[in-house]
């Protein structure tokens, strides 16, 4: 189960790694990047490389923050801040079927190009009183306006 919920929030993490812009006031600008089809790979500090995952970048996604692929998890994204070139977000999130596991974590964004953005990103995941922090660096990039069957 731990597994899951960091699987999960590394999804959750991946899928963030593609510029979200919530509707807040605090949000001046959003990221100058292209709707579309996005390949992300994640490295976990102490671990070698992650998978590559697809990711399908649209209006409404971009308008919510609400990328979560994950159906266990319930979580609340934040935009914090937000320029072309940069993004911001906090996010917790809570397993639906065990209460006692959630997790809390921040990820920066930086737009290299409209097709190309880097981060990092800082997790702090809970799980019956134990907790584990997960810290990693990824990197996206744009692949296709079309998104095919990546939802």
């Amino acid at each position: 189960m731990r597994h899951s919920i960091v699987r999960s929030m590394l999804v959750v993490t991946l899928a963030a790694s593609v510029p979200a812009v919530m509707l807040a006031a605090q949000i001046v600008a959003k990221p100058n990047v292209k709707l579309g089809l996005w390949e992300s790979t994640t490295t976990i500090q102490g671990r070698g490389p992650g998978e590559a995952h697809k990711i399908c970048v649209t209006a409404a996604k971009l308008a919510t923050g609400d990328f979560d692929e994950a159906p266990d998890q319930n979580c609340k994204r934040t935009v914090t801040g937000s320029t072309t070139s940069s993004m911001d977000i906090s996010e917790t999130c809570a397993d639906r079927n065990d209460p006692s596991m959630n997790g809390s974590g921040t990820l920066h964004i930086d737009v290299l190009s409209p097709t190309s953005v880097k981060g990092t990103l800082a997790t702090k995941i809970s799980m019956a009183g134990r907790s584990m922090t997960v810290n990693g660096t990824f990197t996206s990039k744009f692949l296709s306006a079309d998104c095919g069957n990546v939802k």
